[in-house]
Parts: structure tokens; C-alpha cells; sequence
């Protein structure tokens, strides 16, 4: 035992047998590295009492320098896709500068910190906020993104390195117009669906195409 363990204390029995064991503990941040710190339990030899003595304030700074560089990362992310803060201040109706200073350092709101997570998941909300929340619009360009990530996803499935998997499209035709619209997909393992998204009837169901490696 070393000198730091003689001096604590079991609270429970008063035997001063006790062990200081230390292990590194990480937090899951959203959008962010890990933020790690040292956890510091007491373990009594007599009672077999466990006491969490962590100092509060090295958990509270590593989760805070974690969120500080995701805040940095997020702010510069939505910079590249072409928004300026100026752009983003007025779009969100934020106070002159408010972004300017999250950037800089200065921790925003739960709220603050929440919009921007938002943004980076969905960088097309700052489109809907810039149109004044126009529900039509708001629409459109969440299917338009839907459709470019559904995209995305079916490069990916169909590879020479997945030649197991298709990707099963179903079309049906709309009345109004005599458009094919996206009804339903899913992702195929020996025509057998594992994956899907949406649903259709089958007087919807105009023809079915397989997209494979």
C-alpha cells in the first residue's frame, strides 16, 4: 500500500485497507472522438466497499476539449459545403457573430450544440431556414436527399466485393402525372429481401429491375 492509500479511509467500516484502483473510462460523444478520462475507485479490503472518488472536474474537461474540436470540425464542415458564418447567423437567426465566437472557443448552449449536430447529420436544413421553413420546399429537398443518399447506398451494395447482394427496385406509376416514382427498395441476398424501405401494393407495382455487381 502505497502512502496515498494509508491516508483514505474506508467511510462505511473505518478500516484503512484500502486500494485506490484508476482505470481509463471513455464517453461516446455525438460526432466527436471519444472523450477519455481517469476513473478512481477505493476498494476496501475489510468490508469489500467500493467508493467512485473520481475528480467531477477531469470527466467535466474531458468531455468539454471533446465537444470543443467536434464544434470546431462541425462548424468547418458546413463552411465547405459552401455557407459562410455570416450565412449561417442569418439563417438560423442567430445574434451577429454567434458562430464567430462558438468558433473561436466560447461553449455554446445545449441548444446551440444541438442545432449544429442537427445541421451536420442534415446539412439541408440550412436550405429549409433559408427559405423561411417552407414546408413544400422542405419536402422536395428532403426527398431530393433521400434519393442522392438512397444512391450513395446502392454503389456501395453493388460491388464485385458483395456478389451475393442485389439491390431490388420496385416502380410504380403515378396517375396524375404518368411519372414512375420511387415506391419501395430493398437490398436482396439471393433474391431473398434482408433490407427494406417503404412498402407497396401490388397494383402499384410496375416492374421490377435487379441491379447487380
Amino acid at each position: 500500500m502505497n502512502k496515498e492509500d494509508a491516508k483514505i479511509v474506508c467511510n462505511i467500516c473505518g478500516s484503512d485497507q484500502v486500494d485506490t484502483v484508476k482505470n481509463p473510462v471513455s464517453i461516446s460523444i455525438p460526432l466527436a472522438e471519444d472523450a477519455v478520462y481517469e476513473q478512481v475507485i477505493t476498494v476496501c479490503k475489510t468490508c469489500g466497499e467500493e467508493i467512485d472518488i473520481t475528480d467531477e472536474g477531469n470527466r467535466n474537461k474531458a468531455i468539454s476539449t471533446s465537444e470543443k474540436k467536434a464544434l470546431e470540425a462541425i462548424i468547418q464542415f458546413i463552411v465547405d459545403q459552401g455557407y459562410s458564418l455570416a450565412n449561417i447567423e442569418r439563417a438560423l437567426d442567430l445574434p451577429q457573430r454567434t458562430i464567430s465566437r462558438w468558433k473561436s472557443g466560447q461553449e455554446p448552449s445545449s441548444a446551440g450544440l444541438a442545432l449544429l449536430r442537427f445541421i451536420r447529420v442534415f446539412p439541408w436544413l440550412l436550405s429549409v431556414a433559408e427559405k423561411n421553413y417552407d414546408i413544400s420546399f422542405s419536402r422536395q429537398i428532403l426527398m431530393h436527399s433521400a434519393i442522392s443518399e438512397f444512391e450513395n447506398y446502392r454503389q456501395g451494395i453493388c460491388t464485385a466485393e458483395n456478389p451475393n447482394k442485389a439491390l431490388r427496385y420496385i416502380w410504380g406509376t403515378k396517375t396524375d402525372k404518368e411519372e414512375n416514382v420511387f415506391i419501395m427498395a430493398g437490398v436482396t441476398t439471393n433474391i431473398q429481401p434482408i433490407e427494406t424501405f417503404g412498402t407497396s401494393t401490388p397494383e402499384e407495382v410496375e416492374e421490377c429491375n435487379y441491379a447487380t455487381s
